[in-house]
């Protein structure tokens, strides 16, 4: 994992795999929170596939603290088995996945009402936490 240097509040650290920044980009979000440990964001790409390579990159990867309470939030289905693989059968952690909502919030233009609305999502979100 190649650190990125982008302005972001101070506990907030980005991550690429490989450094690369095109559109095929695997990129980390990592914070941390006094709740839940570390909070990790992963972003793949629309055609992205699991491989040996990548899998064993995240499970060798300093960036992730596999020993310490963690949460992956919101993981999209598409690298979730993964992430859920390393965790408890590589790492043997005991590892809790359940399906994540995502919400917005928008105000009608006629008046000052502002609805909450549940994100139409075509993929499966989840959270995982050991």
């Amino acid at each position: 994992m190649a650190k990125l240097s982008i302005p972001l509040h101070p506990t907030i650290k980005v991550f690429s795999l490989y450094g690369d920044l095109s559109t095929n980009a695997i990129i980390l979000i990592c914070s941390m929170r006094e709740d839940y440990g570390q909070v990790i964001s992963i972003s793949v790409p629309i055609e992205f596939i699991p491989c040996v390579e990548i899998k064993a990159a995240f499970a060798s990867t300093k960036v992730i603290d596999w020993t310490d309470s963690y949460l992956f939030s919101p993981l999209d289905r598409l690298i979730s088995p993964m992430i859920t693989e390393i965790s408890t059968v590589f790492k043997r952690n005991s590892t809790k996945c359940v399906p994540c909502r995502i919400f917005y919030m928008k105000q009608d233009d006629d008046d000052d009402i502002t609805t909450t609305q549940l994100l139409e999502v075509k993929k499966c979100v989840l959270s995982i936490d050991c």
